[in-house]
């Protein structure tokens, strides 16, 4: 052409088509105008080179580009290149969304884009795989302008095509913050006790390792046991037993220092680790403690708590040793109070049952009346006179867990009405358990309900398996029950009464103890 005629030199690609089989090929024509000194062309040189193979290879290169390019931009981690000096030369759109309050990051150091810590961390692990060539990992805390919390990083070097030198660094980058916050989570809550919130007894013995030290001395250690939880938790349920737990943390936590570490130990046990806490200072926290029950004993559950105090001052004594120390001082004044605790409490579920039913104080004074009148006319000794009137008090203790509404409904109870009341002597039996001074009939309260020809409840005992107190009890039971006006029935004569009995004994009752009580009554003509 007359432009290409102008020009000294010139390159043209060439695409053809061969005709016979359609092969595709491409040519480069080169071209040099040879001129003289009036400048005209005297002659051309021209070269034609086949191009076909490093055209292949310019597109096979392309699509590989094209797809590795694709690749990046398709996983979900970030990607970085950097160069030796740290400096981001490719991200791929993972990243730039990540931070984009610093894009571009091209151009940028790595910690001023993404990691805070690495310009002047002398561990840091990129640096270390420039130094090294080996794959480094690390987890840090995400950019402060980034949205990510934590982020996972792997450092990977790139070679030289010798693999004598290390031209740069590729990054995998991947959000791990909702990792860490479940790790964080299952670490917090291996850590914690569920119910009251507290650290937990693995804690506290890793916080006594740590806090073994001759700095820390003197460390004091103080036991709390919570009395009574037993018989709350039989009586009034596990949902106050815990309530009481919670509450007693509370009491504990606010009479300590903000040094100071409180564990729920196990159970109904707390422990509290006080370093740098003379003898003299610990016993103010146990002070400021009991201030705190206190407060609670006109509640109507109150909380008694037995605490052991212990001191460690030199360094060669056992930590441990003075926890088993601490442990056992407070069993010691758990046994001298948990009694009066125990009683309290045993006092308050009598109170609590005299406000469900207005007839049961009256009740049970008829029955220990009865009760003393029929054990001194078999000749019963007198601890088992003031076995007998102990039982008259606390038999129907039970019933402490039946709603109002059932204990004084007027009409018949519904199958499931009447498997409640069925359930409240083996409830009965576990809250007398619960303590030394009314475990003593606690077999008579489970009882006191079983017939003797078996037909009874709730264990289906008959004749002499009955304990002797239940048999007499139950009688005294049936007889002040017929005689007095219930909710759900009016009171019959007592001779009516009387003839009952003599009815049902040998089934229901043990006929010779029948045959007494009826004696018993007629000699007082008190029928």
């Amino acid at each position: 052409s007359s432009i290409e005629e102008n020009k000294d030199k010139y390159e043209i690609e060439h695409r053809i088509i061969k005709q016979d089989n359609g092969e595709i090929r491409y040519v480069k024509e080169k071209c040099e105008h040879i001129k003289n000194d009036e400048g005209e062309i005297v002659r051309s040189l021209g070269i034609v080179q086949d191009i076909t193979e490093r055209k292949k290879l310019e597109k096979s290169f392309k699509e590989k580009n094209i797809l590795f390019d694709s690749i990046l931009e398709s996983i979900q981690d970030g990607i970085s290149v950097l160069n030796p000096d740290l400096t981001i030369r490719y991200t791929n759109s993972t990243m730039e969304k990540w931070y984009k309050e610093q894009s571009p990051l091209r151009g940028k150091k790595c910690f001023k884009a993404y990691h805070d810590k690495c310009s002047s961390c002398e561990n840091c692990p990129t640096l270390r795989c420039l130094e090294t060539g080996e794959v480094e990992k690390e987890v840090i805390t995400g950019h402060k302008d980034s949205e990510i919390d934590y982020i996972e990083v792997f450092s990977y070097p790139i070679w030289d095509q010798k693999k004598e030198n290390i031209t740069g660094i590729v990054e995998f980058v991947r959000d791990i913050s909702d990792r860490k916050k479940q790790e964080e989570k299952i670490e917090y809550l291996s850590y914690r006790d569920q119910l009251t919130d507290l650290y937990n007894r693995r804690f506290f013995e890793e916080e006594m390792k740590r806090l073994d030290t001759k700095r820390q001395l003197p460390i004091s250690i103080i036991m709390a046991d919570v009395n009574g939880l037993k018989i709350i938790n039989d009586s009034y349920g596990h949902k106050k037993g815990d309530e009481l737990l919670v509450k007693t943390a509370k009491i504990l936590e606010s009479s300590l220092r903000e040094e100071d570490v409180l564990v729920r130990h196990g159970g109904d046990e707390f422990a509290i680790l006080l370093p740098q806490t003379t003898r003299k200072e610990a016993e103010k926290v146990i002070d400021r403690i009991k201030e705190n029950t206190e407060i609670t004993k006109q509640n109507p559950i109150p909380i008694s708590i037995g605490i052991g105090m212990a001191t460690k001052r030199k360094e060669e004594e056992d930590i441990g040793d003075i926890l088993k120390k601490a442990d056992n001082v407070m069993y010691k004044n758990k046994l001298s109070k948990s009694k009066s605790a125990k009683n309290k409490i045993i006092q308050n579920l009598l109170n609590t049952l005299q406000t469900k039913s207005s007839e049961t104080k009256d009740h049970a004074l008829r029955m220990e009346k009865l009760a003393h009148e029929l054990g001194k006319k078999i000749a019963l000794s007198n601890s088992e006179l003031n076995r007998l009137s102990l039982l008259a008090t606390l038999h129907d203790i039970g019933k402490t867990t039946i709603s109002k509404n059932i204990l004084n409904k007027s009409g018949d109870l519904t199958e499931a009405e009447w498997e409640i009341i069925k359930e409240h002597p083996e409830t009965g039996y576990k809250i007398a358990s619960a303590s030394d001074e009314f475990a003593l009939v606690a077999e008579e309260i489970l009882c006191h309900h079983e017939h003797w020809d078996g037909s009874g409840y709730p264990r289906g005992f008959k004749e002499e398996n009955i304990p002797y107190l239940a048999r007499i009890i139950a009688i005294i039971d049936a007889y002040d029950v017929m005689t007095s006006d219930r909710p759900y029935s009016k009171a019959i004569s007592k001779e009516e009464a009387l003839s009952e009995i003599k009815e049902c004994a040998g089934s229901q009752f043990d006929p010779e103890l029948a045959e007494v009580f009826i004696e018993l009554k007629k000699e007082a003509n008190d029928y």
